[in-house]
C-alpha cells in the first residue's frame, strides 16, 4: 500500500494547488500593470427602494460553464464569437439597416439594433443570437441593479459611448462585447464572461463588482482596464493584457490553476504557488517575481541558523499558524451556500479538518463528498475525470489508514 500512499499524497498536492488561487498584483512596467486606487461608480435604480449594495460571488470551479438555456449545442463544442480578437481600429458602422431600440421592445434574432441618447430598461433583456446592438457615440446604455442583461449576440460600444451596469451581465459562448468607449460596473454589478469581452485600445473598462471569467471565456485588454478596491475577479478562462494595454488592479484578483498562465506570467506571480504563501509576499509589499528570489536567498541564509530555529518551542509558532488558518478561512466568504452542489463539499472538508486535526483527512472527505453529491443529483457530466481519480485515491487512502489503525 506504500505506492497508493505516495500516489494519494501526490494527488493531494494537486488538489491543494488546483483549489488554491493566486493573488495577482503587479507594478508599472512591461504591459503597464500598476497598483493604484481606483474610483468606484454606482448606478442605483431610482425606482427601487433597496439601497443596500449586495454582491453574490459566483466562485464556480475549473469546469464551470454558463450554458445558454435557449441553445441546444454542446457548450464544449462552441467556438468564439464573430469579433476580431486583434486590436482593430474603430471604423464607422453603417446603421442604414439597423433598427433603433427604445429599451422596451423585445429584440428579435437576426435583427440589428442601435441606441441613441440614454436608454435604461426597467426589465431584464437579451441581445439574441445573430443580432448586434450598437451603442452609438454619445449614447448611454444603463443596466439597473437587480436587472439582468443576457448577451447572446454582439454589443459594440462606440467611442465616447457608455455601457454602465449595476446588475448582472452575462456573456454567453459565441457571443461578445467589444468596447471602444467606456464600460463600467458598479459595486453591485456581476459580470459573467463565458464568451468574448474585448476592450479595444481606445476603450476604458472600470469594474467595481464581481467579475468571473469562466473556462471558455476571454477578457482581452488592449486599452485601459481598472479593477477598483471593491472588485472581486476570478479567472478560470483567458485574461490577456497586451504590451500596449494598461491594467490597474486595486481589488481581489484570483487565477485558478485551470486559468491560462498568461496572467500569472505577466504579473510575476508563479502559477503553482498556493494562495497563503503568495498573499504573505504581496501583503509584505512584493509586487514582482523578484519577491520570490529575495525570499529564496533569505531562506538559504537561514540554513546556518537551523539549530537555533529547532530550539524554538512549538507554542511560539502557534500565533503564526492561527494567522495562516485565518487567511485560509477567508475563502469561505466566497462560497454560495445556496448552491448545495458546491457548498456541501467545502463544509465537510472544514469539519473533518477540525474534528480529525488533519488537513489530509479534511481534503479527502471533501473530495469524496463532492463527487457523491454530484452523482446523486445526476450531474455526473460536470465532474472532471481527474476528480474521479482523486476520489478513488482518497478512498484507498482512507481504507489503508483504517487497516493501519486496526493493526495498531
Amino acid at each position: 500500500m506504500t505506492f497508493f500512499k505516495r500516489a494519494a499524497a501526490a494527488a493531494l498536492c494537486v488538489v491543494m494547488l488546483a483549489g488554491s488561487t493566486l493573488p495577482a498584483f503587479a507594478e508599472e512596467g512591461g504591459a503597464g500593470i500598476i497598483v493604484d486606487p481606483g474610483n468606484e461608480t454606482s448606478v442605483i435604480d431610482p425606482g427601487s427602494a433597496d439601497s443596500g449594495e449586495t454582491s453574490i460571488i459566483d466562485t464556480g470551479s475549473g469546469e464551470t460553464t454558463i450554458v445558454d438555456p435557449d441553445g441546444g449545442e454542446n457548450p464544449k463544442d462552441a467556438g468564439r464569437s464573430d469579433l476580431d480578437v486583434s486590436d482593430e481600429q474603430y471604423s464607422q458602422i453603417d446603421l442604414s439597416g439597423y433598427t433603433q431600440w427604445d429599451g422596451k421592445t423585445k429584440m428579435e434574432s437576426g435583427t440589428n439594433y442601435y441606441i441613441e441618447g440614454r436608454v435604461a430598461p426597467r426589465q431584464n433583456f437579451t441581445i439574441p443570437k445573430e443580432s448586434r446592438l450598437v451603442v452609438k457615440s454619445g449614447a448611454q446604455l444603463v443596466l439597473y441593479k437587480n436587472r439582468a442583461m443576457n448577451v447572446r449576440g454582439i454589443i459594440t460600444v462606440e467611442p465616447e459611448a457608455e455601457l454602465i451596469a449595476s446588475g448582472m451581465l452575462t456573456i454567453y459562448e459565441r457571443a461578445g462585447i467589444e468596447n471602444y468607449g467606456a464600460l463600467k460596473g458598479s459595486v453591485s454589478s456581476t459580470y459573467r464572461v463565458c464568451g468574448d469581452l474585448i476592450n479595444r485600445s481606445t476603450g476604458k473598462l472600470s469594474l467595481s463588482g464581481v467579475v468571473s471569467i469562466y473556462k471558455n471565456g476571454i477578457l482581452l485588454n488592449y486599452g485601459e482596464t481598472a479593477f477598483t478596491t471593491n472588485s472581486k475577479v476570478k479567472v478560470t478562462g483567458d485574461f490577456q493584457t497586451t504590451e500596449t494595454g494598461r491594467l490597474i488592479c486595486s481589488g481581489y484578483f484570483a487565477v485558478t490553476i485551470n486559468g491560462r498562465t498568461t496572467v500569472g506570467a505577466v504579473m510575476g506571480t508563479s502559477t503553482i504557488t498556493t494562495f497563503v504563501e503568495s498573499a504573505s509576499g504581496v501583503e509584505a509589499g512584493g509586487r514582482t517575481g523578484l519577491t520570490a528570489v529575495v525570499a529564496g536567498i533569505m531562506f538559504l541564509l537561514t540554513v546556518f541558523l537551523a539549530p537555533l530555529f529547532v530550539a524554538i518551542p512549538y507554542a511560539a509558532t502557534g500565533p503564526a499558524l492561527i494567522y495562516v488558518g485565518f487567511l485560509m478561512l477567508k475563502g469561505f466568504t466566497e462560497i454560495d451556500f445556496t448552491d448545495y452542489d458546491e457548498s456541501i463539499g467545502p463544509c465537510v472538508m472544514m469539519m473533518f479538518t477540525a474534528f480529525t486535526g488533519s488537513i489530509t483527512n479534511g481534503l479527502g472527505a471533501g473530495i469524496i463528498v463532492h463527487v457523491l453529491v454530484k452523482l446523486v443529483r445526476g450531474k455526473a457530466k460536470e465532474i472532471h475525470p481527474i476528480m474521479y481519480l482523486l476520489c478513488a485515491l482518497m478512498v484507498v487512502l482512507a481504507i489503508d489508514a483504517e487497516k493501519c489503525s486496526r493493526n495498531g
